[in-house]
């Protein structure tokens, strides 16, 4: 089975307020939480925190907060689009 970071993994991602907070009530709920929260402190996806879990069914999801623009947004790259703010 292909790792989620992969080309052909694969996994559906949401993105949260605050992946801190996300984790701590999907714990207390008993889910699965995988990995995380990791913070990217460099490179491309610098600012971005995620977290990964299994859904009941087996399905890897990733839920993502950032703290603003992304390393590569800042190092003169495309904004990338949120369904947050809709921009």
């Amino acid at each position: 089975m292909k790792r989620n970071s992969q080309s052909g993994g694969f996994h559906l991602a949401f993105e949260v307020d605050d992946c801190h907070s996300a984790a701590d009530r999907l714990r207390q709920a008993g889910v699965d939480v995988l990995e995380g929260p990791t913070f990217v402190d460099a490179g491309a996806m610098q600012g971005l925190t995620w977290l990964y879990l299994r859904a009941p069914w087996g399905q890897f999801l990733e839920l993502v907060s950032m703290n603003g623009a992304l390393g590569y947004e800042r190092a003169g790259g495309p904004k990338q689009w949120s369904p947050v703010t809709g921009e």
